[in-house]
């Protein structure tokens, strides 16, 4: 069976397609422009090959005070349905101590605050 490279899916104005790399995938979200007004940003969890799922991690969130000069060691990683992701894409890079199929699926879409 052929190795799937690229997935897609759309439901309630939102579709999310995914991209497989060497070790990550890239994310891409779409959503329909009647529901963009309140959007806040994405929440996504992962589903390791043990079956256990948790949400992906975003270094930003609304109480993160980055600039250009914050260094890796000051950043801290906050799973998305507490800081969701605020791009229309995203890399994630499944852990490597766990070989195997990774899924990820959207938890939900976050309103503004």
């Amino acid at each position: 069976m052929p190795i799937q490279l690229h997935a897609a899916s759309a439901k309630d104005g939102l579709t999310v397609k995914a991209h497989r790399g060497d070790g990550s995938v890239l994310l891409g979200f779409n959503l329909e422009d009647h529901l963009t007004e309140h959007i806040a940003g994405f929440a996504v969890q992962r589903t390791g090959p043990d079956g256990k799922t948790a949400p992906l991690l975003n270094r930003v969130s609304f109480k993160s005070a980055f600039t250009p000069a914050t260094t890796a060691k000051d950043r801290k990683w906050t799973p998305t349905d507490k800081a969701p992701f605020q791009k229309f894409c995203w890399v994630d890079f499944p852990p490597l101590n766990q070989p195997g199929e990774h899924r990820q699926c959207p938890l939900s879409i976050n309103p503004k605050p």
